[in-house]
């Protein structure tokens, strides 16, 4: 799934034309040059797409004046291009340049939402999330002012800013954003996206840690599914899937449902990192503590020295 750089020529071309600021005989020139740009683009000739778009800028500018919202769009798609090939300081002027016009059109313009969200996506892209998180938020005030708060682009948005909040332990924040965003998906069946499951996993271990089992278990249980699905049975991300809905069930109480996952946890990531890997001790120390829980004293023991005498070969 990737909303985060969205082409308005298709949105809002239609609004352009209704506005009646051009011709039967201007129009098709930009527009086809902002086509012949979009060909180039999928054929790999980058040179010709950027010499395109920015030959059908100057056809609106003379055309339909340099304030106008049309202009805007092609050079918010202009800056979709330089931000794809990585040209990042060409794509903030030129994402910049769209917002100065689409700011003075009426409010609540959806394109200006759009656009801000497209810097937004910027900003992240090069690591910059003081200012990836401000333009987010403002994208977000004007997609709920407009009462399109409940669209995929809006949810990548949530999620992004959930992912912010979270990397600083505000989950107070994090929480809200990444249920939002889940509800979004899940109405968009959608929920099998590497996105979808991040938010299934991480909303499931903030309600563990909060207390709310009864919340975090279905989160975690579609976590574990949608991995599995992905990558298979055998790989370290399903490890850290399995460890999560064991340790919830750890928490609960309910040990004969820990077990088998911590189980299947160990032994993907022997098999991955090596007998000797300090997260496969910590797995066994988990895994021994419990089978101590479900009365297997022996099966325990057993395991905690075999942690020891791995640990000490290891100094």
């Amino acid at each position: 799934m990737n909303y985060k750089k969205a082409s308005l020529t298709a949105i809002f071309s239609l609004a352009i034309l209704l506005a009646g600021r051009s011709t039967s005989a201007e129009a098709p020139e930009w527009s086809k040059a902002t086509a012949a740009a979009e060909a180039a683009n999928q054929r790999g000739e980058y040179q010709l797409a950027e010499t395109s778009y920015k030959h059908a800028i100057e056809l609106q500018q003379n055309a339909l004046g340099a304030e106008s919202p049309a202009v805007a769009i092609t050079l918010n798609n202009l800056a979709v291009f330089y931000q794809d090939q990585s040209m990042y300081p060409e794509a903030e002027q030129t994402y910049k340049q769209a917002l100065a016009i689409l700011e003075k059109g009426p409010h609540g313009n959806a394109s200006f939402a759009h656009t801000l969200n497209n810097l937004a996506a910027l900003y992240h892209d090069q690591g910059k999330d003081d200012k990836a998180e401000a333009y987010y938020l403002q994208s977000l005030i004007l997609w709920n002012e407009q009462g399109s708060s409940e669209t995929l682009v809006a949810a990548e948005a949530m999620f992004h800013l959930a992912e912010f909040y979270h990397t600083r332990s505000n989950n107070l924040s994090a929480e809200p954003m990444y249920a939002h965003a889940l509800a979004i998906w899940n109405t968009a069946g959608q929920l099998e996206t590497p996105e979808a499951i991040t938010v299934q996993s991480t909303l499931g271990n903030i309600y563990r840690a909060e207390g709310k089992y009864a919340q975090a278990e279905p989160l975690l249980a579609q976590a574990l599914e949608g991995t599995e699905m992905k990558l298979g049975q055998d790989q370290l991300k399903v490890a850290s899937s399995l460890n999560s809905l064991g340790l919830l069930y750890y928490c609960e109480s309910n040990y004969d449902s820990a077990e088998p996952l911590y189980r299947r946890a160990l032994e993907i990531r022997i098999q991955a990192l090596g007998a000797d890997d300090p997260i496969v001790l910590q797995t066994m120390q988990i895994y021994a503590a419990v089978l101590r829980q479900e009365g297997r004293k022996a099966d325990a023991l057993k395991m905690e020295e075999q942690a020891d005498a791995m640990a000490i070969a290891k100094l």
